[in-house]
């Protein structure tokens, strides 16, 4: 992952966690990330949801673009992070 891409990831975590999770910015970071067609990528947006996020519109763009992966990359993604997504966010598991 090159430092750009490292710098998408980390702005949208960031504001999940510390900004406030507002919705139209978390939809102008998730455009900015790299390619998201990989079970990583799908696993690391799953690893986003939060409980405790003030917008539900802003956990559903997370959501969203973690399902525009293929089938098969999602649930390999969704296995990958459901172990962390139903202790951190169960709500959202």
């Amino acid at each position: 992952m090159s430092g750009d891409d490292r710098s998408a990831w980390d702005a949208l975590r960031h504001e999940v966690e510390r900004g406030g999770a507002r919705p139209h910015v978390i939809d102008t970071l998730i455009g900015r990330l790299p390619d998201r067609r990989d079970a990583g990528a799908t696993a690391a947006l799953l690893s986003l949801l939060s409980d405790r996020a003030p917008y539900d519109e802003a956990m559903f763009s997370i959501l969203h673009a973690a399902e525009a992966a293929d089938d098969a990359t999602y649930v390999a993604g969704l296995l990958e992070s459901v172990e962390t997504l139903a202790t951190a966010a169960p709500r959202w598991a």
